[in-house]
């Protein structure tokens, strides 16, 4: 069972959104897919709704807004694909989902600005204490994924890069060489109860490709 957990202690990022075009790919290549929403606002889990009234039922969705994820997630092992949106805030449901990424993946979206990688800082500080204490637990280490999420121009400024590089001198996280692009098709997609990878538009497709093809 893989396990992707999409979180970030700031909203606003695209956590929904990339956290159902995840699960969207994964069920593409077969995978009999599970979306948890650890969020209250639910819009993954809405998501999977609006797409089984388009009959199309590849995901199944669950509504899990409190600190058991961790301890529930081995109940799901007859899914081969676990894919966990987590709602902002530094909550002990957000904490909950972190330490269930250490037998998985956390991906943390940031916007490619220098305020949202400042803020990214908050997160990896969570993060980081967590993963310090499982690292004795588990006798190995785990390293985040940061994805620059909604990124506008093709080149990234010099000012975020440098903010980057200088949480990477405190912080052990890797940045992914993806990067997923702002595109009107992504809300397109979502009203429809569709993945981008299933509209017509090649750019995004072979974007979101690249993406899931570095952290599978």
């Amino acid at each position: 069972m893989e396990i992707y957990v999409i979180a970030n202690i700031k909203g606003g990022v695209g956590k929904s959104t990339l956290a159902v075009n995840l699960a969207v790919a994964k069920a593409l290549e077969g995978k009999k897919v599970l979306l948890i929403d650890a969020d209250l606002q639910a819009n993954s889990l809405s998501f999977v709704e609006l797409r089984r009234r388009q009959g199309k039922e590849d995901i199944t969705g669950v509504l899990i807004p409190k600190p058991v994820i961790h301890k529930q997630i081995e109940e799901f092992s007859n899914f081969d694909t676990v894919v966990i949106d987590v709602g902002a805030k530094d909550t002990q449901t957000f904490r909950s989902a972190v330490v269930a990424s250490y037998c998985g993946k956390l991906i943390i979206p940031v916007l490619p600005s220098v305020y949202d990688i400042w803020t990214l800082e908050d997160t990896l500080k969570v993060v980081g204490e967590i993963y310090e204490n499982l690292e004795i637990v588990y006798g190995y280490r785990k390293i985040p994924m940061v994805l620059l999420n909604q990124v506008i121009h093709s080149k990234v400024s010099e000012e975020t890069l440098e903010a980057l590089r200088e949480l990477e001198k405190e912080y052990t996280f890797t940045l992914l060489n993806s990067k997923l692009f702002q595109r009107v098709v992504y809300r397109k997609s979502l009203s429809k109860g569709l993945g981008v990878l299933e509209m017509n538009d090649h750019k995004a497709k072979e974007e979101f490709k690249s993406f899931v093809k570095e952290v599978s």
